[in-house]
């Protein structure tokens, strides 16, 4: 049975068309799965980048916790103060005036020199208390962090590859240098130990506050916690880090390292990655990282 030309025409337009059809029908599909294992990606990383700067925060608060790095600044400078006022009274005794003094001067002297080793000592174990506390931080935020799966989709848990401590260049502690002793504030502006700051003049930080003569040996180290402003103490917060100072690697490349800081961290940097799994369109895989610093909060208005 033969049909005429004109049904058969339009049966292979009819079929021309159904194909068309499918083929576009086909292509939007793959672009809708490409547009959604690109969605889940972009999730996946923007979820990352949360946990990452929820670590970061969590770290930095254990920097200046209850303000005890900004206690221990102040400490540290009343104590290198009380060496400096012994030491001038230890010295007064030698006239014959005050000669019967100086064997309770000598032992004043001594004891500002031993409190001023306490408190470097305190310094000390402040700061690697702190540091094991990071530590600790860092391994809970692994364990309760489980990934992501769905089918065809799924995503490691966030590893914290990089974990560093140090600051963010700043030049100052939250420390008032004090006029009350003016030999002793005279040789600090001679030295640049101080520096105008917001309100009052402050002293440096992350250098060695020598005294002069024979108390040069002890050592006198301020970490660079801002100061309060209108009395008012910096939050803690998430900066860019651009201007971030390493002092101590505490993990690198998911290995814990050892080390000691001179003085209190006031920053710490998270470098998280996790890893991407997706056979929706094809196979493949892939890591996403996110870097994100966080400073701790300035210290408070001394008392």
């Amino acid at each position: 049975m033969k049909f005429p030309r004109r049904q058969l025409a339009k049966r292979d337009a009819r079929g021309s068309m159904l194909f068309l059809c499918i083929a576009v029908l086909a292509v939007m599909l793959v672009i809708v799965a490409l547009a959604f294992s690109f969605y889940l990606v972009f999730f996946s990383h923007k979820n990352l980048q949360s946990r990452s700067e929820d670590l970061a925060l969590k770290c930095a608060r254990q920097l200046n916790e209850n303000d005890h790095g900004g206690k221990i600044n102040n400490l540290i400078a009343h104590s290198r103060e009380l060496v400096f006022t012994s030491r001038e009274l230890y010295r007064r005794t030698d006239n014959d005036e005050f000669r019967g003094l100086q064997s309770l001067a000598a032992q004043v002297l001594e004891q500002s020199r031993s409190g001023a080793l306490l408190v470097k000592d305190e310094r000390n174990r402040y700061v690697d208390v702190c540091l094991q506390n990071l530590k600790k931080v860092a391994k809970d935020a692994e364990k309760n962090d489980a990934g992501l799966f769905l089918s065809k989709f799924s995503t490691s848990a966030g590893e914290v590859v990089d974990l560093r401590v140090g600051d963010m260049g700043q030049t100052l502690s939250n420390v008032e240098a004090s006029s009350g002793v003016y030999n002793l504030n005279s040789y600090d502006r001679q030295q640049n130990f101080v520096k105008p700051g917001k309100e009052a003049e402050l002293f440096v930080s992350n250098v060695n506050l020598k005294l002069p003569g024979e108390d040069s040996d002890l050592e006198f180290q301020l970490a660079s916690l801002p100061g309060p402003v209108k009395g008012i103490a910096a939050p803690l917060r998430l900066t860019r880090g651009n201007g971030f100072k390493n002092s101590l690697v505490l993990r690198s490349a998911g290995q814990d390292g050892n080390g000691k800081c001179q003085v209190i961290p006031s920053a710490v940097q998270v470098t998280m990655s996790m890893n991407v799994k997706q056979s929706i369109v094809g196979e493949f895989d892939s890591k996403t990282k996110t870097v994100n610093t966080a400073c701790a909060n300035g210290a408070w208005a001394e008392p």
